[in-house]
């Protein structure tokens, strides 16, 4: 038995050593890619990270900017506090006036289902102002309840003020002149510039 054991090894001249030399250049050629694949990775992760920092400290300057803006305040260059270990600058450009009129910023409140509001502005030249005319529509459903109209309100555009009791200017409103006049709110409660005027009607 012994003698076979030696007559098959004694015949090996080295024919191992070709197939681990070709073992390792196939495992160098995989580990190689998979090398790189990980460091691609890691790359990407780390680019991707900053990135997302980045639009969260850009979003700051932006909600700094609209704040100061909202507020009457000039906006500054740069945020007083670096955002996610980076240095905020503000660069803002002066586009001139943007009026936003009633429309989209009426609503019913909670009576939605069977109130609908509508609003127009038409330049009046005889009275040099702006008319606003707000519409109240009543729908009522089988069985509502009846309706009292207490107050209609409007924010007025930065830099417009209210004429102390213009709407008796238009016959059509509905609310007598002295007795119930337009107020205006407390500001200080409002996240916008402008104040609401309300004018009840009872």
């Amino acid at each position: 038995m012994l003698r076979f054991l030696k007559q098959i090894t004694s015949g090996e001249k080295g024919q191992v050593l070709p197939a681990v030399l070709a073992l390792l250049v196939l495992g160098g050629l995989a580990v190689f890619p998979s090398l790189s694949y990980a460091a691609t990775s890691l790359n990407a992760g780390r680019i991707i990270d900053e990135g997302v920092r980045g639009v969260y400290a850009a979003d700051a300057g932006v909600e700094d900017a609209l704040w100061s803006l909202e507020n009457g305040i000039s906006p500054p260059q740069q945020l007083s506090e670096n955002i996610n270990q980076m240095e905020v600058n503000i660069q803002t450009e002066d586009k001139g006036a943007y009026t936003l009129y009633l429309g989209e910023m009426i609503e019913p409140g909670g009576h939605s289902d069977y109130l609908s509001v509508d609003s127009e502005i038409v330049w009046d030249e005889g009275a040099e102002a702006y008319k606003y005319t707000i519409t109240v529509t009543w729908q009522p459903l089988p069985g509502a309840p009846v309706v009292h109209l207490e107050g209609v309100g409007a924010r007025l555009p930065v830099g417009y003020e209210y004429q102390d009791y213009s709407s008796a200017e238009f016959p059509e409103n509905l609310a007598p002149v002295a007795s119930q006049p337009i107020f205006l709110s407390d500001c200080h409660e409002l996240p916008l510039v402008g104040c609401w005027y309300r004018q009840y009607i009872k």
